[in-house]
């Protein structure tokens, strides 16, 4: 059975009443359901103090009983502190590390949870693309150069600049054509790296552009 919060109350309790029950007996330990808040001046006294404690409005730690034992923790509370740290960490080791720059540079909005939930309705194989296209880990020559795939980084298309992702969607004179399909459609916003890899309308537009150019569609001519 999954615990629920302060299930671990509910544990002890069990604990305590097992222990009551054979000491005294079965019948010696009766339940009874008090309605909260009905009325009753013993729980309207006990929300009172609770309010004022959350307004920092408490009784001095010195003043509190000393507790039996060690202060049992929700499983639900401990897994959440325990997700928030680890969410916190990644968070911050990924914002020191250069690519989190690079990335911020197309969307300054990263490492936000936007990205996955404008992607979460793409096909695989689109949300692949859109995030090599994002960090630069993508089959142009310009990075199959970096790790030594490749033995040039010029654009085997128009033979003249480095194949690097602004070149390939920006200006590859080779690709004149269907980048003159998407700047009709998208106008200013086809020239706009941010807005080719971060707006979710233009994205359609995107990958029927990366389709048309079949730059994905076969090996790289210079291997090495």
């Amino acid at each position: 059975m999954r615990g629920a919060p302060g299930q671990h109350l509910l544990d002890k309790y069990q604990e305590r009443l097992e222990v009551a029950q054979h000491r005294h007996g079965v019948d010696t330990v009766g339940i009874r359901c008090t309605p909260g808040h009905d009325g009753l001046a013993g729980n309207e006294k006990s929300d009172t103090e609770a309010k004022k404690a959350t307004h920092g409005d408490s009784s001095l730690a010195c003043q509190f009983p000393k507790c039996r034992g060690p202060v049992l923790v929700s499983r639900s509370a401990k897994q959440q502190s325990h997700l928030k740290r680890l969410g916190d960490k990644a968070t911050s080791l990924f914002t020191k590390s250069l690519r989190c720059q690079r990335l911020r540079s197309i969307d300054p909005f990263m490492p936000l949870h936007r990205f996955r939930k404008i992607t979460q309705d793409l096909p695989n194989e689109q949300a692949s693309l859109l995030i090599q296209l994002r960090t630069g880990h993508i089959p142009l020559q310009k990075y199959l150069h970096k790790i030594r795939k490749v033995s040039l980084p010029r654009c085997p298309a128009c033979l003249i600049q480095d194949e690097t992702v602004h070149h390939y969607l920006l200006t590859c004179p080779a690709y004149r054509p269907q980048r003159g399909q998407l700047e009709r459609t998208m106008r200013r916003a086809a020239r706009s790296i941010s807005m080719l890899l971060v707006n979710p309308k233009v994205f359609p537009h995107l990958f029927q552009y990366v389709n048309a150019t079949q730059c994905f569609q076969h090996e790289p001519k210079h291997s090495k």
